[in-house]
């Protein structure tokens, strides 16, 4: 849930992918201060105390020589243009195939990931069916004046509706989205505002609390919690009904479950994500659905990719050889935690289904590889959407036979 215009940190710029990356960004930053007239080449002030305060305070309060803020923002910005590249190639696709995009929150979505759709649906002129799940239970969980305006927009709808097959006249209800993308662009400020200075519309998840962190009050007058401050801004995009849908579906309880199956092979695609989407991935992963783990945008993907590529392209053996090989680029309690249980568990699911997890399980490297490059990746997968984990003692029964034949 860490901002799509904020996805580096520290460790992800450190890995030998982004050193030509860094390298532009220097370039770029040092011709923007000649430009400027301040007359810098070469070695030049690395940002003022300031600048450094306020962007250690976004990254997981990083040391004084983690690098320059200026190039670490333009450095955010190249991974945000890729991504929303790369959904955009993703929705096109959608469109032309007649596969329909689920923005499921009933069931614990990630916010990063829809922000990048509502971008991407704003470059594109493709309409494929964005459909949105979500719960009242879930809505009734935040507190703020948001919120409160969509459970009645929706109480609306509800009075207006008529039962599906009756006779009676249909009444339309015109409903418009309570925010614009425009105002979650900035990862700092929601409408204009700084984040850090707004109370927080519901109480926070276990695990985007900091020992560290930033002091968020609760409401008006709630708990005051230590946070992550790389996770205030999704609580405060979450409080909406997702805005850029084309077909809404609403249950009551966040317990209740629209069976999705029933419309078709489901598959996914996973970028960034933090201590919550570590289960949401693992649990994914257990199934054998279609994945497509997008490469360098950190965060428990670029863990989880490392290790697929360690296992299932590389077929290396040693756990020792993988753990180091593995990029784990998060100080998150998720981070601590990942290693030789997700490598053993990796191994076994590969043994057990090795052709899902060639075919199924891909990763595409949004630095290097072009948006058809990733559109062919993500069909290809998708392909399979089929495609299961065979039962337990069948993993190579068609083998056996054949080499019984």
């Amino acid at each position: 849930t860490a901002h799509p215009g904020m996805l580096s940190n520290p460790m992800l710029r450190n890995l030998p992918k982004f050193k030509a990356w860094l390298e532009h960004a220097r370039v770029q930053h040092e011709l923007l201060d000649l430009r400027s007239g301040h007359g810098y080449a070469g070695a030049r002030p690395k940002g003022s105390d300031r600048d450094r305060r306020q962007r250690n305070e976004w990254e997981n309060h990083a040391p004084a020589e983690a690098g320059d803020p200026a190039e670490a923002a333009i450095l955010d910005r190249v991974v945000f243009e890729k991504l929303v590249g790369v959904i955009t190639a993703v929705l096109d696709a959608a469109e032309r195939t007649n596969n329909y995009i689920i923005i499921d929150r009933s069931a614990g979505s990630s916010h990063t990931a829809e922000l990048l759709v509502e971008f991407a649906l704003r470059q594109t002129e493709a309409k494929p069916i964005v459909m949105v799940i979500d719960s009242r239970e879930r809505l009734l969980s935040y507190t703020g004046e948001a919120s409160t305006r969509q459970l009645e927009q929706l109480a609306e709808i509800e009075a207006r509706s008529i039962p599906l097959g009756s006779d009676d006249v249909r009444r339309r209800v015109e409903v418009s989205p309570l925010y614009s993308p425009d105002d979650f662009r900035d990862p700092e400020r929601f409408g204009g505002r700084k984040i850090l200075g707004l109370p927080l519309p519901k109480e926070p998840e276990p695990q985007h609390l900091m020992k560290n962190g930033v002091d968020v009050q609760v409401g008006d007058c709630g708990p005051v919690w230590a946070m992550n401050p790389r996770r205030l801004w999704c609580y405060h995009y979450g409080q909406h009904l997702f805005g850029s849908g084309t077909h809404y579906i609403l249950v009551e309880e966040s317990q209740q479950r629209f069976p999705l199956e029933t419309l078709g092979p489901v598959g996914g695609i996973f970028a960034h994500g933090g201590n919550i989407a570590y289960n949401r991935m693992q649990s994914w992963l257990q199934l054998g659905r279609p994945t497509v783990m997008l490469f360098n945008t950190g965060g428990v993907t670029q863990a989880f990719a490392s290790l697929h590529d360690a296992v299932v392209r590389r077929h290396e053996q040693d756990v020792n050889g993988i753990l180091r090989g593995l990029q784990i680029v998060s100080a998150e309690a998720w981070a601590t935690n990942f290693g030789v249980a997700d490598i053993v568990r990796m191994k076994e699911l590969y043994k057990r289904a090795p052709s899902v997890f060639r075919k199924a399980v891909v990763s595409v490297d949004v630095l290097s590889d072009s948006a058809e490059d990733v559109v062919q990746v993500v069909s290809g997968c998708f392909a399979n959407g089929a495609s299961q984990l065979p039962e337990l003692g069948l993993r190579s029964a068609e083998n056996d036979v054949v080499l019984s034949a």
